[in-house]
């Protein structure tokens, strides 16, 4: 085991979690930092959580403290909320063979040595303890991190035999940090199969990538070791278009996460890796947001409409007035479309012309002398439509208008 000194950070979040450990260590027991906030803090990253190992049991730490959120009680994990942050605390532990690349057969207490063993990567295994001032090393984590080396822990098909997860986490590190891979690691993450993970899981971790810098190193390591299948829509995603989505990717505009993910399935369609009608059952089927799926789906409708040339007036005004538009003219300059120049010109000018005016109600048509019905309808969009093309401007031009046009 290798140790080097160490000193806290003295900002909130860390300070938090110290008064944690503290107070579990007052208890008799013994605590310490662990995992990704000792890993970023070495990297010079912010952290914004903090996760604690300690060897007391779970009942003891909702003993311990007020709010507590016993989110995996069985596997002596527990939530401490202090002051709106949260701080998983884990007991430490040793956990059989997996029953189901997710869940350990059996666990057992065990020591702070056994706790980082069942941990994935070597950098996510350090163990920072403010009492002692130090950070202890029990598998060559800070060499791997020093040399931006990706590792499992112990036998490589074993850790990601336990959760299939770490094969699309460690594309997000390995993304992230740059890193190298180490031989066993880099073929075991090309020979276990990633199956069996949650949608929601899968979401989640795509959810971390989309608008990063390093998002086209990511989606390049999993088309490498053959799982693009598990985050996308279709089967393959060919050498070709892998090369024009990291091109796209590149594009300032493309850190916006929507941006990033339209355009990622813009490509999946437009080059025919998968029909609209497939992509749209396939992500009807996904974990996001009903609002995400309607902007998604919508953007991904207007796209191959402007990409060449815009819809005369008003349709093109009314294209760049909806709620989705500002990311489809990021997206037109994504891709380099032709049109891209001209959408956003018209976004502008729409933005600066304001809300559509009602400038005649329903019943005003009716005094008019519309009728009731789907007649009266038309009318009302007639003369947004009369607007829209700068043909009108004020209530007594749309007067005239709707004599001309519908009595």
């Amino acid at each position: 085991m290798q140790r080097i000194p160490w000193t806290m950070p003295d900002t909130p979040v860390w300070l938090q979690g110290r008064s944690i450990i503290q107070r579990i260590q007052e208890a008799g027991y013994r605590a310490v930092f662990v995992g990704g906030c000792i890993r970023d803090q070495l990297m010079g990253d912010a952290v914004a959580d903090i996760d604690i190992a300690s060897d007391a049991p779970s009942p003891i730490i909702e003993d311990l403290f007020p709010h507590t959120v016993a989110v995996g009680k069985a596997f002596g994990v527990i939530i401490v909320v202090d002051q709106g942050r949260h701080f998983e605390v884990a007991q430490f532990r040793h956990d059989g063979p997996s029953l189901d690349s997710r869940h350990p057969q059996s666990i057992r207490p065990g020591s702070e040595a056994e706790d980082v063993l069942r941990r994935d990567f070597t950098f996510n295994a350090l163990i920072g303890d403010p009492q002692q001032g130090e950070i202890r090393d029990h598998v060559q984590g800070l060499q791997d991190l020093q040399q931006r080396r990706l590792r499992l822990v112990g036998d490589a098909k074993t850790r990601l035999g336990e959760d299939h997860l770490r094969i699309l986490r460690a594309a997000r590190f390995a993304a992230r940090f740059t890193c190298t891979l180490c031989p066993d690691t880099a073929q075991a993450l090309c020979e276990v199969a990633c199956e069996g993970v949650s949608k929601e899981r899968v979401w989640s971790e795509c959810d971390k990538v989309f608008g990063q810098a390093w998002q086209g190193r990511w989606i390049d390591f999993l088309v490498q070791w053959g799982h693009w299948r598990v985050i996308g829509p279709s089967d393959v995603l060919p050498h070709e278009v892998l090369g024009i989505v990291l091109q796209w990717w590149e594009h300032p505009l493309a850190r916006d996460p929507m941006v990033a993910e339209i355009v990622l399935w813009h490509a999946c369609i437009h080059y025919n890796l998968i029909t609209d009608n497939s992509f749209s059952r396939w992500y009807a089927d996904q974990p996001v947001t009903r609002e995400r799926k309607k902007s998604i789906s919508r953007a991904l409708s207007i796209l191959p409409q402007v990409s060449e040339d815009l819809p005369e007036v008003p349709q093109r005004q009314r294209l760049v007035r909806e709620t989705i538009a500002p990311q489809v003219a990021a997206c037109l300059q994504v891709i380099g479309a032709r049109s891209a120049h001209a959408f956003a010109q018209s976004l502008k000018e729409e933005q600066e012309r304001g809300p559509i005016p009602q400038l005649l109600s329903a019943q005003e048509l009716i005094t008019l002398g519309i009728a009731r019905g789907p007649q009266l309808g038309v009318a009302l969009r007639g003369i947004e439509d009369a607007w829209l093309s700068g043909r009108i401007s004020d209530t007594q031009q749309a007067r005239a208008w709707v004599h001309n046009h519908y009595l």
